[in-house]
């Protein structure tokens, strides 16, 4: 039997796993802001945008793979990430300005998000080759 018979289309394991990364860490950073007593208006706030945030990301993905056009593909990334890293530090400015004891946990905790990401988003793009 040929090998591509036998292989499944769905991804390994491991990259699902690092491709939600960035989730696991909104998810773990919940019980840490509860025990820390940190505002819980900066967890919810920034777990709220940055799921707006993917959510938007995913369709433009899709957007961008069905383009034709290498330029229109690249330009629709590129847009695509800086406009969330605007939106991300935009939604981080609001919450910090509503709530003022609210912005450094925030940005910090957008920063580890966004850090989770980058890191999952590029090595995912390394596992997909061999997988």
């Amino acid at each position: 039997m040929a090998t591509h018979a036998i292989k499944t289309s769905d991804a390994p394991l491991a990259l699902r796993a690092v491709r939600v990364l960035d989730l696991a860490v909104l998810a773990l950073a919940l019980p840490v802001f509860l025990a820390a007593g940190w505002p819980l208006f900066a967890w919810g706030g920034v777990t709220a945008v940055w799921i707006t945030q993917r959510v938007a990301q995913t369709l433009i993905e899709r957007r961008a793979r069905r383009s034709t056009n290498p330029r229109t593909s690249v330009g629709l990334m590129s847009i695509s990430l800086m406009g969330r890293i605007w939106f991300m530090m935009f939604a981080v400015l609001a919450i910090g300005l509503i709530d003022r004891d609210s912005g450094l946990p925030a940005a910090v905790l957008t920063a580890v998000t966004f850090q989770a990401w980058f890191t999952g988003f590029m090595v995912s793009r390394g596992m997909e080759g061999s997988a």
